[in-house]
């Protein structure tokens, strides 16, 4: 997912986890901790992950989808965080992806100044897909108000 801080990414994202852990349509998606501890450990080679972390990030991305629901949204994200999910339709075979969390203000930052500006660079760069969010306020503001931000966002995605 690509935008802007504030955009609602990962609000979006927690509020699709609560409505798809239970089943959508025959859509099912799941936290996988095995994964995430496997991704993390080893992919990521980060050798201090741990499973407990793994079951501790499950809770709080439950807590924070169940406050969704009830109208209490998360805070703009302050620190970058990868999750992987598997997602599965009806009885077909379950497929895994990433959701890269990052800040929003990364996105206006060259990656050649910023460790997160320079990950969200390589992750766009090797994302098989990409969810774009615009924030409604700023689309009803004048362009020239946000048309550095905007233009981008576009430059980011034709890269």
């Amino acid at each position: 997912m690509l935008g802007h801080s504030t955009s609602g990414k990962t609000t979006f994202m927690a509020a699709l986890y609560y409505r798809m852990t239970n089943g959508l349509y025959n859509y099912k998606m799941k936290y996988d901790k095995w994964a995430n501890y496997w991704y993390k450990r080893h992919t990521q080679n980060n050798c201090y992950y741990t499973l407990e972390e793994a079951e501790k990030e499950e809770k709080e991305l439950n807590q924070i989808s169940l406050n969704v629901t009830k109208g209490i949204y998360p805070p703009p994200t302050a620190i970058k965080q990868e999750y992987v999910f598997t997602m599965q339709y009806a009885d077909y075979k379950e497929i895994r992806f990433n959701w890269f969390d990052y800040r929003g203000g990364a996105l206006m930052e060259r990656s050649n100044q910023n460790d997160d500006s320079m990950a969200l660079m390589s992750k766009i760069k090797n994302s098989d897909a990409l969810v774009v969010f615009l924030d409604g306020k700023k689309l009803e503001e004048p362009i020239s108000k946000n048309e550095r931000e905007f233009r981008r966002l576009i430059y980011l995605i034709k890269r």
